[in-house]
């Protein structure tokens, strides 16, 4: 019996009282979208890039980025190496302007920090 309340207890105490959970402290200090060119005719291919940085608890954070024209997911990137990058071939857009955007996610657990950008786009033929 007292073998079973030994290791009750200590099973507890590993449970709870171990816990490796921490407050993780997210900042992120820049955001933008950067494009190639900005004035294109469809069937031209941009680069897209993600100009983002931030930190979680003083160390860089990498993203998964996912890439939108007029809100319609057109790619993603998690390669932050290349800073992001995206290339998008312009196609079936109407004459006129759009905008592209991008929403960078960042998750670690329960923390999680996301991030927005936009660029507007003109189509001219």
């Amino acid at each position: 019996m007292k073998k079973v309340l030994m290791l009750s207890l200590l099973f507890v105490f590993v449970l709870f009282g171990c816990s490796t959970d921490e407050d993780i402290s997210i900042s992120i200090s820049q955001s933008a979208l950067l494009t190639s060119k900005n004035t294109v005719k469809n069937g031209e291919t941009i680069s897209l890039t993600a100009d983002i940085k931030g930190e979680a608890n003083g160390k860089p954070m990498s993203f998964f980025v996912t890439y939108f024209c007029d809100q319609i997911e057109i790619g993603h990137s998690d390669d932050s190496s290349s800073n992001y990058r995206y290339d998008y071939t312009v196609q079936y857009l109407s004459v006129g302007t759009h905008t592209l955007s991008y929403k960078a996610e960042y998750k670690d657990g329960d923390s999680y920090s996301s991030s927005t950008a936009s660029y507007p786009l003109i189509v001219t033929e």
